[in-house]
């Protein structure tokens, strides 16, 4: 999948702006320490963020409930689809909440369960088509990593891209 389509797909999954949202972006015990979250994505979709702000936005992100992570998460696609030198460290902490730890070759069906639940199918196979977009094109090893502990399943998922289906995890020469 090339990265127009995957932008394409990315506006068409994460498209409506979640009703939940409407009751704050971040649990209330955080409000004192979050600031930054609560300035950057209050009332605003993920498509109104814009680049600069996301950044070094690595608190804000962290302090975001996990619906609203599901949400936002886009932004950050599309961000780093684009602008992956630029995104820098960003990238690193977006793979770090994505990927579940492994304990004896297994992921961690409690933590699964516990941060991504609140993903559809659609915005996990979203998930897997832009990791799987950095690792081929950036030759990215905690993209590869992310793929093979969890998110490579999702790439099947799609009727959308029918080569895909084909493909293995690992990160293709070009």
């Amino acid at each position: 999948m090339g990265k127009d389509e995957i932008i394409d797909y990315i506006q068409k999954t994460f498209s409506e702006y979640p009703d939940y949202l409407k009751n704050g972006v971040v649990d209330e015990d955080n409000i004192a320490y979050c600031h930054d979250a609560i300035n950057l994505f209050s009332g605003k979709s993920w498509i109104e963020l814009i680049a600069s702000d996301l950044y070094h936005s690595e608190e804000a992100v962290m302090c975001l409930t996990k619906p609203a992570f599901s949400y936002y998460i886009a932004a950050y696609l599309k961000l780093f689809i684009e602008s992956y030198y630029e995104a820098d460290a960003l990238v690193d902490t977006i793979l770090n909440m994505l990927t579940p730890p492994v304990r004896n070759g297994i992921p961690s069906t409690t933590w699964i369960v516990k941060n991504l639940d609140c993903f559809s199918c659609n915005k996990k196979a979203a998930i897997s088509f832009t990791l799987q977009y950095l690792c081929n094109k950036y030759n990215d090893q905690n993209t590869e990593k992310a793929l093979n502990i969890y998110w490579g399943q999702y790439l099947n998922e799609s009727l959308l891209i029918k080569n895909v289906r084909n493909s293995k995890n690992k990160c293709k020469s070009q």
